[in-house]
């Protein structure tokens, strides 16, 4: 028994310094010494493993996918999905612009200013007037071609500011008009000079006569039947009596 366990160590030995040396000079190591399982192994001597039957898997080419496909050319749609942000490859065609819509315009209500209510201005009564009226009519003024001269006397001499006329009927004409002060002098009026055709009112200017009036003497000629004409003294000194007479 123990020459057969020495025979056994020696043998296995050899086998292993043999194995050794042939990998040494011919670069593959000795094949597997175990059972061999119908010839498989690439030595012929060791269980078969994957890829000894025939090449192996294949690795996909050109144009077969996969990652290796998509690292030799990234711009293949298929290794993108379609998204075409790594350039190249399938690009779709520009999208139409959508219709423009302009936001709307700043448009603030208006807003008008305030102001205040409207308080009318209080109501002044005008002062009472200074000026005195002293009236007279003069009757039955006649178509006597050029006129007929008529005179009215101040009863009480004062200063007047002017002289209004007004017809009473018919119409009439003023050719002449004037004013005899106090101390003899004539002046004459010139707004009731000349007055032509007239049926309603007609006032003297202002006298800036400084005197006081004793008579105003007028020319008056009626362009209708027997004309009756009021005349009206205005003064500021007072009021006074009117008389008339014809010449």
């Amino acid at each position: 028994m123990s020459g057969q366990k020495l025979l056994q160590s020696f043998v296995v030995l050899s086998l292993l310094v043999s194995g050794i040396a042939q990998a040494q000079m011919g670069g593959r190591p000795a094949p597997y010494p175990g059972p061999s399982y119908g010839g498989g192994g690439r030595g012929g001597g060791g269980p078969e493993r994957g890829g000894d039957r025939g090449p192996g898997p294949v690795r996909p080419g050109p144009g077969g996918g996969g990652e290796d496909e998509c690292r030799r050319d990234p711009r293949n749609p298929r290794c993108n999905n379609g998204d075409d942000r790594h350039g190249g490859g399938y690009r779709p065609g520009p999208q139409p612009r959508p219709p423009y819509n302009p936001p709307p315009r700043h448009n603030p209500p208006y807003n008008p200013p305030y102001r205040p209510p409207y308080n009318p201005p209080p109501v002044y009564n005008p002062p009472p007037s200074t000026h005195n009226e002293s009236s007279i009519v003069l009757n039955q003024i006649t178509r006597r071609a050029g006129g007929e001269w008529h005179r009215i006397t101040l009863n009480y001499p004062i200063r007047i500011d002017y002289i209004q006329t007004q017809m009473l009927s018919y119409s009439a004409q003023i050719h002449e008009a004037y004013v005899t002060t106090r101390s003899g002098a004539r002046y004459q009026v010139r707004e009731l000079s000349g007055t032509g055709t007239f049926s309603s009112r007609r006032a003297s200017e202002i006298l800036n006569i400084y005197e006081d009036i004793i008579a105003i003497d007028l020319r008056i000629e009626s362009m209708g039947g027997y004309a009756d004409m009021m005349v009206t003294v205005v003064s500021s000194d007072g009021s006074t009596s009117l008389s008339s007479t014809r010449y």
